[in-house]
């Protein structure tokens, strides 16, 4: 095997690490006292659960909440 075939497998392996540990949300909160009126997009803040690789977005307007992590799974 020559350095290339291994450098597309370790291309690969990361592309999948990343897709493997990634994922996404979607909440309806069915209460209109919670409702958010405003739409809002904001990153969410940073704890000690969080791997050094991890970003947390989400984006809620009116009843629906999405939430996206993007992760390696380097923790």
């Amino acid at each position: 095997m020559s350095s290339r075939d291994s450098d597309r497998l370790f291309r690969k392996r990361t592309w999948f690490d990343w897709l493997r540990y990634s994922g996404a949300t979607v909440c309806f909160t069915l209460n209109p006292a919670h409702w958010s009126w405003v739409p809002q997009i904001q990153n969410e803040p940073l704890d000690t659960w969080i791997g050094p690789n991890e970003r947390r977005f989400y984006a809620t307007w009116l009843m629906i909440t999405v939430r996206v992590w993007i992760d390696d799974g380097s923790w």
